[in-house]
C-alpha cells in the first residue's frame, strides 16, 4: 500500500495538474480491496477479515469504540470503558494471575498458578476465617474448618457458620459427624417425612418417632413400637463386677411383697405419649409402688407435653422384680424343706 498521504494525492489530482502513472498507482493503493486485502462482505454487509485487527489506545467517547490500552481490550459503552478480555481479565490460562482458571475442560476459582484444577469445577479455599473463604449455593454453604479443624470439610445452612452449628463435618481421617444446634433435633426420615430415628434436643435417641415418647425427655434410648434382638437373650447385658460396686446389702424384698402384686390386662388411653387402645398385660404403677417402690419412677408433671392432670406420672421398670422373684423362690424352697422335714418325721413315727 502507498506511503503517500491524502494531502499529497489531493495536490497531484487537483484541477490543472497532470498526475503521472506513479500518482495513479498511489491513488489505487490508498483504497482497501476485497480480494487483494483478504476481505469479504456477506448479504447483510457484515465485513469479514482473513487476518486480525491491530488495536491501539484511544480516548474516543463514541459508543462502540474499541481500543487496546496496553493491557486489556475494552469498548466504550457510552458512559465508560468496559473490559472485554485479555491481559488480567477474570478467565486466565493456567500459570497466569486471575480469579478463574481453566484447563482440560476443568474450571477453577482462586489461585491455580501452581497447578491446574483437576475437577470439573474446583474452588480453592483457605481456613474458614470469614465469608470470603466459603462457597454458597442458594442456602447451602461449603467451607473448610478453622484453626485445628482447617483440614476438615463442612456443610451447613447459610444462617449457621460456627464450628458448633454445622450440619455435616468430615475429617481427613474419614470420620463423619452429623450435627445440629443444641435447641434443635436431628431427624432421620424416609420418603420425605416418615420418621425412622431422631436425636432429640435433649440428646436422646428415639426410634420411630420425631420427639421424645416417654413424656419426660429423660430416657436416653426410646423405641416407638416393638424392639427385638437376635442374640438369643431376652435381657440386656450389664456390668456386674464386684470391683465396680459398693455398699452391697442383701435385698429384703420377697414373697411378702410379691403376694401383693396384681397382674392386670389394660388398654392405654393415648395420654402422655402412650398408644391409644393398645392392649397390654402388666401392673398398675400406684399399686406396685406401695410394695416394691424400686420398680417405679415418678416424673415431674411440668415435663409432660400434654399436661393431663396426672399428678406425678408413674413409669414402671420391672428389672427389680426379677430379684424379688428369686428371693420369693428361695423363701418357698425353705418352707418346702421344712414341710418335707415334718413329713419325714411323721413318717418315721408311723403317722400319716
Amino acid at each position: 500500500m502507498t506511503e503517500r498521504n491524502r494531502l499529497y494525492l489531493k495536490q497531484e489530482f487537483k484541477d490543472g495538474e497532470r498526475p503521472n502513472g506513479e500518482d495513479f498507482s498511489d491513488l489505487l493503493d490508498s483504497f482497501l480491496n476485497l480480494e487483494d486485502d483478504g476481505m469479504s462482505l456477506d448479504l447483510d454487509s457484515n465485513l469479514t477479515l482473513s487476518r486480525g485487527i491491530k488495536l491501539g489506545n484511544s480516548d474516543s467517547t463514541i459508543p462502540g469504540t474499541l481500543r487496546f490500552n496496553g493491557v486489556t481490550v475494552e469498548f466504550f459503552d457510552g458512559t465508560s470503558w468496559t473490559q472485554l478480555g485479555g491481559g488480567s481479565s477474570v478467565f486466565q490460562a493456567i500459570g497466569a494471575a486471575g480469579g478463574v482458571a481453566y484447563a482440560a475442560g476443568n474450571v477453577g476459582i482462586g489461585d491455580f498458578s501452581a497447578a491446574e484444577p483437576t475437577h470439573r469445577f474446583e474452588v480453592n479455599l483457605g481456613a474458614n476465617a470469614s465469608v470470603s473463604e466459603r462457597v454458597r449455593f442458594g442456602n447451602v454453604v461449603c467451607s473448610n474448618g478453622n484453626g485445628g479443624a482447617a483440614g476438615d470439610a463442612f456443610i451447613y445452612h447459610q444462617a449457621f457458620d460456627s464450628s458448633s452449628s454445622y450440619a455435616l463435618r468430615q475429617r481427613s481421617s474419614g470420620e463423619l459427624r452429623i450435627n445440629s444446634i443444641s435447641t434443635q433435633r436431628i431427624r432421620f426420615v424416609q420418603d420425605g417425612n416418615k420418621d425412622r430415628m431422631t436425636i432429640t434436643k435433649n440428646g436422646n435417641v428415639v426410634i420411630g418417632a420425631a420427639n421424645d415418647i416417654d413424656a419426660t425427655g429423660a430416657t436416653v434410648f426410646q423405641v416407638n413400637g416393638s424392639a427385638g434382638k437376635n442374640d438369643g437373650d431376652t435381657l440386656w447385658s450389664l456390668i456386674s463386677d464386684a470391683r465396680v460396686k459398693k455398699d452391697i446389702r442383701d435385698l429384703d424384698l420377697g414373697l411378702a411383697e410379691l403376694k401383693h402384686i396384681r397382674p392386670v390386662r389394660y388398654q392405654y388411653t393415648g395420654a402422655a405419649g402412650t398408644v391409644k387402645d393398645l392392649e397390654c398385660i402388666g401392673v398398675i404403677g400406684q399399686e406396685i409402688e406401695k410394695f416394691i417402690p424400686e420398680t417405679i419412677k415418678k416424673i415431674n408433671l411440668d415435663k409432660i407435653s400434654d399436661k393431663n392432670s396426672f399428678g406425678d406420672l408413674r413409669v414402671y421398670n420391672g428389672s427389680a422384680l426379677i430379684y424379688v422373684l428369686i428371693n420369693s423362690v428361695k423363701e418357698l424352697a425353705v418352707m418346702l424343706e421344712k414341710q418335707n422335714e415334718k413329713i419325714t418325721a411323721l413318717n418315721n413315727k408311723g403317722l400319716k
